[in-house]
């Protein structure tokens, strides 16, 4: 079986995991680390919850880092309150005090977009990349189907920045979240070369016994190209961070 450079923190539950991947998300920032990017997931809630509350280093570093945006749906209002950007600024940034300019986010007007704006919107945000030169530190979570945020099960490892379809697995966690209206069937979202290139690591929050078979597979598998996941592990400084439920079947 091969080896890979990944390290597994055991959790107890997601109130530790949050309180974990603060404090690498610390270490990172100590290491020069300024420009995050953040999942808006079920797992991540907590983590927002324990920023906002924090009156310490951790809130510190959250109100001086630079967020840069994964992905959203189109099809919605841009005040919608179920946009992605929208959920994590009500969620976090809005309970934090944080300069003008901070955040690089999608462009994604309200409505449905042509195929020519689509286009123009994944070569600006490829554009703004560069020029901030890319993303320093994730923050992710994985799918019961091993998919990060929209690349789904077959998605290329090396793709960049694209326009998705909403599949099952998207659908049925829009659903839990309550981020999902009937019209909506695409989205936009960095591709797994841009999670990549992550100068200072990445964190890997999983959290549920509905994701024990995905964290099974991401540690234990041989590499499937058609497992999302496993493409982090050729990633630099990957922590993955797993409560008792998710371990299940460790």
């Amino acid at each position: 079986m091969q080896e890979f450079e990944q390290t597994l923190v055991e959790c107890d539950d997601i109130h530790h995991m949050s309180y974990e991947t603060g404090q690498i998300a610390i270490a990172a920032f100590d290491r020069g680390a300024r420009n995050f990017g953040i999942a808006v997931g079920r797992t991540q809630y907590e983590f927002f919850d324990l920023i906002a509350k924090d009156t310490g280093r951790l809130r510190e570093i959250f109100e001086q880092i630079t967020y840069q945006q994964y992905d959203e749906y189109i099809g919605l209002d841009i005040n919608d309150p179920e946009r992605l950007l929208n959920v994590i600024r009500a969620r976090l940034w809005n309970h934090l005090s944080r300069p003008e300019g901070l955040e690089h986010t999608f462009n994604i007007k309200s409505g449905q977009l042509s195929a020519a704006e689509l286009l123009e919107e994944v070569n600006r945000i490829e554009d703004n990349l560069e020029r901030i030169g890319g993303l320093h530190y994730n923050i992710l979570g994985i799918g019961d189907d091993g998919h990060f945020l929209w690349n789904m099960p077959g998605a290329p490892h090396d793709g960049r920045t694209f326009v998705g379809d909403i599949g099952p697995a998207l659908i049925q966690n829009a659903e839990i979240l309550g981020h999902v209206k009937d019209d909506l069937s695409q989205g936009i979202s960095l591709g797994m070369a841009n999670l990549s290139e992550a100068t200072h690591g990445s964190a890997i929050m999983i959290s549920g016994i509905n994701k024990a078979k995905a964290l099974q597979k991401l540690l234990y598998d041989d590499t499937d190209s058609n497992f999302p996941a496993h493409a982090s592990r050729g990633w630099k400084d990957v922590t993955i961070y797993a409560d008792k439920a998710a371990r299940s079947l460790c």
